[in-house]
This record gives structure tokens, C-alpha cells and sequence, in this order.
């Protein structure tokens, strides 16, 4: 019924009696030892909104925090609007964080796009590249009416040519022109300074592991016994 009402479909069934047969259902699952629960896979609300499994623990706290935890199907309902009225972004950093806490504020708010964080401007004013879709007409409109609209608008991010950023940098090396373009300058001499990665592993005849298969050996004994200045310890394997 989820499903198909999120497609549009209507139907004259009483969803008042759904819940108690879904209970019904879990716990005959769960008495004969079946997954239950695992409907997530199959719920177009996941298609729609695309928000990455690492998000959904925030927007849960989020909820709790403002006393709305019961609103969590709301909420992704309202993931999925907001993604599509932004023109579609791909739900990866930073954009799934910029759709799901528009959609929180559009909810905690009571009026949807009454607060509109500065990323969600800049996103809109193109800072983050061409949207894939158009933004809805209306959005947009409510978008660049915020109040920190023209201060964004009039401070637009540089967009310096690869020869300016080789200047910049003083490297005509691509590789290394993209490690000092996107890592700070001091992790990336502490990375420097660390050498390279380790690339040897401690071999077949090492003493550590010739002492654990020395210790397999003896766990195969029907008796075993330990003894430390600290303390002493007996064990005895008894038959099956």
C-alpha cells in the first residue's frame, strides 16, 4: 500500500488494520527463526530519496533532538521532495547532507524553505557546478529571496585555470598538484615525513607465530597447565 500510494495509485482499503496484521506477521517470523524486517529493500521511498545508510543515524537524532522521532517516514518523504525540487542531486558528500537538512529545517520550521542554509544557496546559485535537472522555478525563487541570498550571490568561489593552480602551487606534476590542491599543507608534510607504507609482513617462520602454533598444539591436549609468578592455572578437558 506504501508503495503504491507513492505512485499515485488510490485504493479503498482501511489502513487502519495493516499495523496489526504486520505485527501479526513479525512475530510469526521471528517464532519460525526469519529475517524480519528487511521490507527497506523494496520501499520506493528508498529510491526516491537515495540517502546514504551513513546519514540516517543523524537524521534519527536530529528528529529526537526537537521531540519527532515518530516523524521519520515524514521526514523521508520529505528527503525525496526536496531532492527532486533541487534538480536531482546525486545523494553523495556534500549534496545528501545538503537535501537531508534542508528537509529537517522544512519540517522542526513548520514552513518549508523558511530557513535555508548557505550551502543550499550556494548550490543553487551553481557554486557546486550546474544542477543535473532544473531547480523547481518556485524553489528557486524562495531560495534566492533569503535573506543571505546577495551576500553569497555577489561572493562567487574562484575558479582558477590549471595554469593558475600550477603557479600556485609552483608543481606542473598533476598528481602532486591535486594532493596540494585538496590536502592541507600540514597533513601532507606529516605524510611526507612518514615515509612510505609498510609493505613487509612477518613471515611463516617468525617467532610469534611459531609460539602460536605451539600453543595450537597444546590447546589439542586433554590437559593443560599454566604457570606465571601471579598465578597458576590447572585445565582439564573433560570427555564429551
Amino acid at each position: 500500500m506504501h508503495n503504491l500510494e507513492l505512485l499515485g495509485h488510490q485504493h479503498n482499503l482501511d489502513t487502519r488494520y495493516l499495523p496489526r496484521i504486520a505485527d501479526h506477521m513479525e512475530r510469526v517470523g521471528r517464532a519460525a527463526g526469519l529475517p524480519v524486517n528487511q521490507h527497506y529493500e523494496y520501499d520506493l521511498l528508498t529510491t526516491k530519496s537515495q540517502i546514504p545508510g551513513g546519514m540516517i543515524g543523524t537524521l534519527k537524532a536530529q528528529l529526537k533532538m526537537h521531540g519527532m522521532s515518530e516523524r521519520y517516514d515524514e521526514l523521508m518523504r520529505e528527503v525525496a521532495i526536496v531532492r527532486e525540487e533541487l534538480g536531482y542531486p546525486g545523494m553523495a558528500t556534500p549534496f545528501s547532507q545538503l537535501v537531508g537538512i534542508q528537509a529537517v529545517l522544512n519540517m522542526v520550521s513548520g514552513e518549508r524553505y523558511k530557513t535555508i542554509p548557505d550551502e543550499v544557496i550556494q548550490y543553487a546559485a551553481g557554486h557546486y557546478g550546474k544542477p543535473v535537472a532544473p531547480v523547481d522555478p518556485d524553489v528557486m525563487d524562495r531560495i534566492m529571496s533569503a535573506a543571505r541570498a546577495k551576500q553569497i550571490l555577489a561572493s562567487p568561489p574562484a575558479q582558477p585555470t590549471i595554469e593558475d593552480l600550477r603557479a600556485q602551487y609552483g608543481t606542473s606534476d598533476d598528481d602532486e598538484l591535486i594532493l596540494r590542491a585538496l590536502v592541507p599543507a600540514a597533513e601532507l608534510e606529516n605524510m611526507r615525513k612518514a615515509g612510505p607504507v609498510r609493505r613487509d609482513y612477518p613471515l611463516l617462520s617468525s617467532p610469534e607465530l611459531k609460539q602460536v602454533a605451539h600453543l595450537m598444539q597444546i590447546a589439542k591436549l586433554p590437559n593443560v597447565e599454566l604457570r606465571t609468578p601471579q598465578f597458576e592455572a590447572r585445565l582439564r578437558r573433560t570427555p564429551s
